[in-house]
């Protein structure tokens, strides 16, 4: 908003396959999904207002509604920035398409080749490989001719590109950002296993690749919170990685409890542990709850990527301060 005289179009649309065709397809489909969320938030507050009747609308709704919208968001998104103003060359753009589309076709066959057979996080991790293409043609387009005209190496062409096209880069690093965080989904929603566990004390049982060890139950008063809990070994092989403690919180006088999981975290996934029983000390068992949620952590990476990619591409360049030495120059003297 605060730079929209300068970024407000003044011409009409030339040209559907263009830059600016690519933006206004992906601002339709962002809207039409935040159409459909608020749908589906509002429509049952309507009908229990209206008639007295629950309604539920759960994730298979927004499921089904956004995942199609999605696809097309990441498509769009890879081709978008290769794309030129006003009208594309149809040569350059097959050109690129082909080159983007072999990365796709590789990306999905990778997938498959180690186990993936959902349709959605096979197409999204092709069009992961689809946009790692574009942003490695944008790169090339930009540093390959540059290299060329001053026979410098890449690595310095890169560095000073980098320096002086500081929006560009940066807008490359969020599209980067993006797509570590679709791989995270892909992973996280796609392949989350969720599983009810009777652990009885001493045993090992196991459980996606872990055994899990129910080592005593517990009891905790605190200021303000008393809590009852179970200590959970978790075993890799003879090797004891963690020791996690699931537990069941009382706040203050509310004798409303609040289950709080354990959690385990790694680079490839996250191992949560709830409580899905009370404790009680005369059972020589507890129930557990175990959740296995891959590749979680990489969601709170490609968020950071993101975050610094917007931060680099805010940042002052050298451009703005060499126009402003060269006007403060006097004439005739070097800048």
């Amino acid at each position: 908003m605060w730079r929209w005289d300068q970024i407000r179009d003044r011409s009409d649309l030339d040209a559907v396959v263009s830059r600016e065709g690519a933006f206004i397809g992906v601002n339709v489909l962002f809207l039409a999904m935040a159409f459909a969320v608020l749908l589906g938030t509002v429509f049952p507050l309507f009908v229990e207002a209206t008639t007295g009747a629950r309604v539920t609308v759960g994730a298979p709704f927004f499921d089904a509604i956004t995942l199609p919208v999605w696809m097309v968001v990441l498509l769009l998104m890879g081709v978008g920035p290769l794309l030129p103003w006003r009208r594309a060359e149809t040569q350059t753009l097959r050109k690129n398409l082909v080159f983007m589309t072999v990365a796709l076709v590789l990306a999905v066959v990778i997938a498959f080749a180690f186990g993936m057979r959902k349709p959605y996080p096979l197409l999204t991790l092709g069009l992961a490989g689809w946009n790692l293409a574009s942003v490695g043609l944008l790169l090339a387009g930009a540093i390959v001719p540059r290299a060329r005209i001053t026979g410098r190496s890449l690595g310095e062409v890169f560095t000073r590109y980098a320096f002086e096209q500081k929006r560009r880069v940066g807008s490359m690093v969020v599209h980067l950002g993006v797509i570590v965080i679709a791989i995270g989904i892909v992973g996280s929603g796609g392949y989350r296993v969720d599983q009810q566990l009777r652990l009885a004390y001493g045993e090992r049982i196991p459980y996606q690749g872990y055994e899990l060890q129910a080592l005593r139950p517990f009891a905790e008063q605190e200021a303000g919170r008393a809590s009852v809990g179970v200590e959970v070994a978790v075993w890799r092989g003879e090797n004891q990685i963690t020791v996690l403690t699931p537990r069941i919180n009382r706040f203050g006088t509310n004798q409303m409890t609040v289950p709080t999981p354990s959690v385990h975290y790694t680079a490839g996934h996250d191992l949560y542990l709830a409580l899905a029983g009370a404790v009680d000390p005369s059972q020589d068992f507890v129930i557990i709850r175990a959740v296995t949620s891959p590749l979680i952590t990489w969601i709170w990476f490609g968020g950071a990527i993101i975050v610094l990619g917007t931060a680099y591409a805010l940042s002052p360049g050298d451009r703005p301060l060499r126009r402003r030495v060269d006007a403060e120059a006097p004439v005739g003297a070097e800048a």
